[in-house]
């Protein structure tokens, strides 16, 4: 990598698109570059103590599980029963991990995020070759890489990251079918895919830096926008259009209330003050990409007062100017404030500075340019390497996660793997590494089952209430986490101590499964599994959603097997055999 990134004279580090092949970094050199210092970021992230207390991994959790063992592949739902608020990309990309990792983790969680912060780094890659040089460019994606805006996608559950992917992705088509006169499928093409991340915002973003054409006409050096868009925008309505409608024809009016109505207009217009902190759009993306920032302030004051010379290059870094500060316009007139929101923004600022790095170090010696650039991604890996092995770990939210994980082995090792927990508001890291990440009962149905006869037990929070409620003497604390001291997990029962008894009930996501005679080997959201030790033995599962759901009970007596499958309306039970 030394050689390769001295191989080149400080005067070709202004290299533009004008004809001549970029110089710089051979390009699959600079790929598998960036692509080796995402890996080891993400393999520090995933080494890391976890830290699982916010809602954004229980929420695509539900969601990855829904679409695999629910079949909801159009519009997942969460726990609850909600319907996914975004367009499900995301979470199609998060269940693949999960079904080629063998099972749900933080890796396959995580995943999608990593691969948009990739995406991401080679789309700056690739513009900033063309637009500014091949050495610029690798200092823009490496300046992006290196910046706290992918530190943070990288632990991210959420869709912002691979947003910003698809958009960067846009915009390069962009700039590229703008230069060209041709080629505007593959900016659809992108905009499509960050549509079904997150929504049409995408379109815009992506396509914020063609208002360069106005500028450059305005200054007597007009390229207009050539090229047809019927096949590109044939192509958006054929995937937008065809997921909305399976998607409408699965769940209906929910649907369009939930994305069109609360999702799309009730973002855009409220209930937040449009133009309220305008300052702040600006800080968070020159706080993201520190310190490279300070370069994207220089880049940007150049653009307009000492504007390229030559016209490729001035076009270039005239459409980063528009995407960058335009885009910053759309967010300070929006309803959401928000850092993560400004994610989008991110490769417009990095090529910017990349652009100032490359006139910096162009002035250094190949070989002491090299080095330093080495130096620079050490530090900073292993700077990401010590956040998130020893500080991060002393956050509070850290350090619950890693005691529910401690709480969760601890209750296997007693009980065994597959106990037939019912939860209702128990930390979703106790969840989580107990694999049973399924939502629970509500606290009303969870004191209804311990007032009754047949054993019940209720991982929670707080057990006073639900004890109190279950009668006095009748509901007991079973179990706790950790034994002395403030619990931060607990299990109570109608039952007089923790074990597996014969006849027993316990809700697993939308259905509340009595037993008696058998016991669970496995539950997922359309099939439970039970192995019954002799004759005699029943299961009724009941639909608590309400909406119909399809269940499939497999029970394996001594020496035979059977199953059932039916599609349970509302409150409606199937017992068996």
């Amino acid at each position: 990598m030394t050689g390769a990134l001295g191989r080149r004279s400080a005067g070709a580090a202004t290299a533009t698109v004008s004809g001549a092949r970029p110089a710089g970094v051979p390009v699959p050199l600079a790929l598998g570059v960036l692509a080796l210092v995402t890996l080891v970021k993400f393999a520090l992230v995933l080494a890391a103590p976890p830290e699982l207390v916010n809602n954004n991994e229980e929420r695509m959790a539900a969601y990855v599980l829904d679409a695999i063992e629910g079949g909801n592949w159009t519009a997942p739902r969460d726990d609850i029963g909600r319907l996914m608020s975004k367009p499900p990309l995301y979470a199609w990309l998060a269940a693949l991990g999960t079904l080629a990792l063998g099972g749900l983790s933080r890796g396959a969680l995580y995943l999608p995020s990593a691969l948009g912060t990739l995406g991401c780094a080679w789309a700056v890659f690739g513009a900033g070759r063309q637009g500014f040089g091949g050495d610029a460019g690798l200092y823009a994606a490496l300046a992006y890489l290196l910046s706290g805006a992918a530190d943070k996608q990288l632990v991210m559950s959420r869709y912002d990251g691979l947003f910003a992917a698809f958009v960067a992705l846009a915009a390069l088509a962009a700039w590229r079918a703008w230069s060209a006169g041709r080629g505007w499928t593959w900016f659809w093409l992108a905009a499509a895919g960050a549509t079904m991340t997150k929504g049409p915002l995408g379109i815009l973003l992506g396509a914020l830096g063609l208002l360069a054409a106005a500028w450059e006409r305005a200054t007597g050096a007009p390229v207009g926008l050539r090229g047809s868009h019927r096949a590109g925008i044939a192509l958006l309505a054929a995937v937008i259009g065809g997921w909305l409608t399976l998607a409408w024809l699965a769940h209906g009016r929910e649907l369009v209330d939930l994305l069109l109505v609360e999702e799309l207009v009730g973002h855009a217009v409220g209930p937040a003050t449009p133009g309220f902190g305008v300052h702040r759009p600006l800080g968070y993306v020159l706080a993201l990409l520190l310190p490279w920032s300070l370069l994207t302030a220089v880049g940007s004051w150049r653009v307009v007062a000492r504007p390229a010379a030559e016209p490729s290059a001035r076009r270039f870094e005239r459409f980063v100017f528009c995407w960058l500060w335009v885009g910053l316009l759309v967010f300070v007139l929006g309803a959401h404030d928000r850092q993560r929101l400004v994610l989008p923004l991110v490769p417009a600022a990095a090529l910017l500075a990349g652009r100032e790095l490359a006139h910096g170090l162009g002035r250094l010696a190949p070989g002491l340019r090299a080095r330093v650039v080495a130096v620079a991604v050490v530090l900073w890996v292993g700077g990401s390497g010590v956040f998130f092995h020893l500080i991060r770990p002393g956050t509070a939210d850290v350090t619950v996660t890693v005691a529910m994980r401690a709480a969760a082995r601890a209750f296997q090792e007693q009980v065994g793997p597959g106990f037939p927990l019912t939860h209702v508001d128990a930390p979703f890291a106790f969840r989580f590494y107990l694999g049973q990440v399924r939502g629970g009962a509500t606290p009303a149905r969870a004191t209804e089952l311990l007032r009754g006869d047949v054993a019940v037990f209720v991982a929670t929070r707080e057990a006073e209430p639900l004890a109190a409620a279950g009668g006095p003497g009748h509901v007991r604390e079973v179990w706790r986490w950790p034994s002395d001291g403030p619990a931060a997990v607990r299990v109570v029962s109608n039952h007089p101590r923790l074990e597996r008894p014969d006849r027993l009930v316990y809700v697993a996501g939308p259905f509340e499964i009595r037993v008696d005679g058998a016991q669970p080997a496995e539950t997922r959201r359309r099939e439970v599994s039970f192995k019954a030790a002799g004759a005699g033995w029943t299961v009724q599962v009941l639909n608590l959603a309400p909406r119909p759901e399809r269940i499939t009970v497999r029970v394996a007596p001594p020496g035979e097997g059977a199953a059932w499958t039916r599609t349970l309306g509302p409150e409606q039970a199937l017992r068996v055999p």
